[in-house]
């Protein structure tokens, strides 16, 4: 099983405490990734705040089924429990009974300033 293609980290700021949230998305293709190799992925945010993790793989992998991209977009807490702990034989055996071969993983981060 390949668990990971391509692993990409995307920093998002979040400058708003009204919970508006802006997601900037910018791709990058590997030469040796054959498209058609990468048929589900899983997206997944390291937010602590349930609330912003759910919002944001939500509102990507909805950017993904409207950009009609050929592989299927699924959000991680529909598969990984977020109220369980997984060992990392688990979470390969969930991986693979979902047939995920990519994880999108971003981290949301405070860079301790306001927007003003």
């Amino acid at each position: 099983m390949k668990i990971a293609h391509i692993i990409v980290m995307v920093v998002f700021t979040i400058g708003c405490i009204t919970g508006n949230v802006r997601t900037d998305v910018n791709s990058y293709k590997d030469p040796q990734c054959n498209e058609t190799s990468i048929k589900k992925i899983m997206v997944f945010s390291t937010s602590k705040d349930m609330n912003y993790r759910e919002l944001i793989e939500k509102q990507l992998v909805t950017y993904m089924k409207n950009k009609n991209y050929v592989c299927q977009a699924v959000r991680s807490i529909d598969i990984l429990l977020p109220t369980r702990t997984y060992t990392l034989r688990e979470i390969k055996a969930i991986l693979a009974q979902h047939s995920i071969d990519t994880i999108f993983m971003f981290n949301v981060s405070d860079l301790g300033y306001k927007h003003g």
